[in-house]
Formats: structure tokens, C-alpha cells, sequence
């Protein structure tokens, strides 16, 4: 075969099996190297066609080019530089035809470095339920839960995953009402600051984030460093009902609801 590696130019190993992309491109490949690094190649239901015969891939060249960089014994491709789109027609295969679970883990690393920046959301919580990819699988549905129901309905087309971000969110919505009474509960303990700031907290608690610990403890520092404006000596039952509010702020934040309780 005179096709060369399509993983690297600079590749010495025998090529034996050579490899078509959807969009016509051919990339040379190693059987073994196939074999080591995935656990069906190709598709399920083939097989490695006699030498000089050539395997029908679904996946474009740029997709293939990229697979065959995770059948080899080097540094993996750098995904920094790819758009979600293509991460995505990458993570399919790798995840749902091939088995290939390095390459699976890299492209799950690199979309978890967009979870918090991405535009769409919906789109990555597709995905990730498709390959089932549960890394950070909260954090990306509660970026969803302000998304309506007739625009999730063309993205979340597998009726189960759709079922599940319905029941997600109504027990979101609900928590989300408690979540921001207990914070006003919390204010309104602290003796000696206006009505104003008080009120301000639920609001303050919505700019730093989604209702978390790590949100909720960085609301109320802004909020006690506010109060430290007009210091005042507080008695024991006033010491002991602010930290029972502080309590049912960190319980509500407990029940907010987890992606796994509803499979």
C-alpha cells in the first residue's frame, strides 16, 4: 500500500490497512495499532478487507486525521483550537462506535474547559447525554434551566433525556424559590445594616453564579463586608439565629436538584 500514515508523516510502522473518508480522503493506518487502541475498528459489523482493498468510513478527513492521532504512541492533537461542533462529530465515534477511550477522555477534558464560557449549553448537555458523559453534567444543565421548554424540545430530541431535564427543572424552579427566601432570611438576621442591603443579598448571590456553596459563601462575605460598615455587638440569640439561617441556606443548596436521581 503507498498510502502513508495518516497520523504522522514521520511514522515508520507498516501501513496495511488503508481507510476512506466520507468526504473521499484515504489515510493510511496500522491494524495493530487499530486494535491496541480502540475496541472496534472499523465500524461495528466490519471487517479488515484483503490488502489493496480500501474501508468506508461514515466520519469526514478531519475527523478520521484526528482518530488516527490517538492510535499512536505520541503526545495526543491539540484540541485547544477546535470549534464545539467538531469536538462533538469527534466525541460521537470515539464514544459510540469506537471505543476509543483516550480520545474519549481528551475531547471530554476540552469541552469541560468551555462549560462555563459556551454560548449554548443545551447543545453540550446533548451531547454529553448521548455518550453518556457525566462530568460536570449538573453545572451544564443549570446553565440550561433559564432555557424554554419549545426551544429545548429540537435539541434534546431523545425523549428520555427530555423527560429528565422536564422533571430536572421542575424541581430546580422550586429549590430556586427556596434558595432565594432562605438568603433573604439570612439578611434580614443581621441587625444594624439598612433594608436595602438586606434585600440585595438574593440579587448578589444571582451576579456571583449559580446557586452553589461556593456562590452562596461568596455572597455572604460581600454581604458581611458591607456589614462591617456599622460594626455592633451582637448577643448570643442573635449570634445563634444567624447561624441558623446560615444553616437552611446550606441545606436548601443541598436539595437543589442532581442529573443521577433522575435515571
Amino acid at each position: 500500500m503507498a498510502t502513508k500514515c495518516g497520523a504522522s508523516e514521520s511514522c515508520s510502522l507498516i501501513v496495511d490497512v488503508i481507510l476512506r473518508s466520507s468526504d473521499g480522503e484515504q489515510f493510511g493506518a496500522h491494524s495493530k495499532n487499530l486494535e491496541m487502541y480502540s475496541d472496534a475498528f472499523p465500524a461495528a459489523g466490519s471487517t479488515i478487507p484483503p490488502d489493496g482493498d480500501i474501508v468506508e468510513l461514515t466520519e469526514n478527513a478531519q475527523i478520521i486525521q484526528l482518530m488516527l492521532c490517538f492510535t499512536h504512541n505520541m503526545p495526543p492533537p491539540d484540541l485547544s483550537s477546535l470549534d464545539m461542533p467538531t469536538l462533538f462529530a469527534l466525541g460521537e465515534p470515539v464514544n459510540l462506535k469506537y471505543g476509543m477511550r483516550y480520545a474519549s477522555e481528551c475531547v471530554s477534558k476540552e469541552i469541560n474547559k468551555r462549560v462555563a464560557t459556551y454560548a449554548n449549553p443545551l447543545e453540550i448537555l446533548a451531547y454529553k447525554t448521548k455518550v453518556a458523559d457525566v462530568s460536570l453534567i449538573d453545572e451544564v444543565a443549570r446553565r440550561t434551566m433559564s432555557i424554554s421548554v419549545e426551544d429545548v424540545v429540537p435539541v434534546l430530541v431523545n425523549l428520555e433525556t427530555f423527560r429528565t431535564w422536564i422533571r430536572y427543572r421542575e424541581k430546580w424552579q422550586l429549590m430556586l424559590v427556596q434558595y432565594r427566601q432562605a438568603l433573604t432570611q439570612y439578611s434580614q438576621s443581621h441587625r444594624g445594616v439598612s433594608s436595602a442591603i438586606r434585600d440585595d443579598l438574593p440579587r448578589t448571590s444571582d451576579l456571583i453564579g449559580l446557586p452553589s456553596m461556593t456562590t452562596v459563601l461568596s455572597a455572604m462575605a460581600v454581604h458581611t463586608q458591607v456589614n462591617t460598615y456599622s460594626p455592633i455587638t451582637l448577643v448570643p440569640a442573635e449570634i445563634g439565629a444567624r447561624e441558623s439561617a446560615a444553616d437552611r441556606v446550606f441545606g436548601v443548596v443541598d436539595q437543589f436538584p442532581l442529573w443521577k436521581d433522575f435515571l
